[in-house]
């Protein structure tokens, strides 16, 4: 019965403890200001964890080293966060817009994470790195021909199961850093999920831990699907329509 249950988040524990305490009311907490750049530079120096809230292809483009990389419009947000996200530590955002900083503040306050110091625009970021971004089918020609790039595959054993590209590693997302030490910190890694949520998560932690040559596929398993789906030449696709309308 417990074979298949889902991975525990560590902030589990934790909310028990603060519930049995009773946790303070959130309009008690300061709200999340907005930083200048040598404010946000002074509090990152100082050990805070620096949350980016943005889509996987904007943060692929330019953000802060170290930073980690959860996007707010997903459902799953303060779930990864709590897997994630050490709550003792302020925690920093990098927003697209600032009505997310507030949002996320709501949404972290209710795992229990109280130390949101504030915010700052991606577009005030300075000295950012990149995570490089491949296609579904710029992917799948890499597979073809030698040497084949590692491919780290992030989803659910479940999932990986039902449908995965041929010679992936499958690591799930919530064990991925007890299994890190499988990986070449220097070698070309290729990472997997089913959307690109999980697999910009896990470029994320795995840059802050050092991985040089990462990539993260464009829309993963869903684009590999259709990428994978044969085109009919264009007579064909006009014969199949001319006999359905008949």
């Amino acid at each position: 019965m417990v074979a298949n249950l889902p991975d525990r988040p560590l902030y589990f524990s934790r909310s028990v403890t603060i519930n049995l305490a009773g946790a303070p009311a959130l309009s008690e907490r300061p709200a999340a200001a907005r930083l200048e750049v040598a404010e946000f530079s002074a509090k990152r120096q100082q050990g805070a964890t620096i949350l980016d809230l943005r889509p996987s292809a904007l943060f692929g483009h330019a953000h802060v080293a170290g930073s980690l990389n959860i996007g707010i419009a997903s459902p799953s947000f303060s779930v990864w966060c709590g897997f994630f996200v050490n709550p003792e530590l302020p925690i920093l955002l990098v927003v697209e817009y600032e009505t997310e900083a507030a949002r996320a503040r709501l949404e972290l306050a209710r795992i229990g994470f109280d130390e949101v110091v504030g915010f700052i625009a991606a577009d005030d970021l300075d000295e950012t790195l990149q995570i490089t971004q491949i296609g579904a089918r710029d992917f799948l020609g890499s597979m073809e021909s030698p040497p084949r790039p590692v491919t780290l595959d992030v989803r659910s054993t479940q999932e990986w199961a039902q449908d995965h590209v041929e010679g992936s590693v499958n690591v799930p997302l919530p064990q991925l850093l007890r299994q890190i030490g499988r990986f070449s910190r220097t070698a070309p890694l290729t990472i997997l999920c089913g959307t690109g949520y999980r697999s910009s998560i896990a470029a994320s932690l795995l840059e802050s831990e050092g991985f040089e040559r990462l990539s993260n596929v464009m829309g993963c398993m869903h684009a590999v699907r259709h990428a994978r789906r044969p085109r009919l030449p264009a007579i064909e696709r006009a014969e199949s329509a001319l006999t359905w309308e008949i």
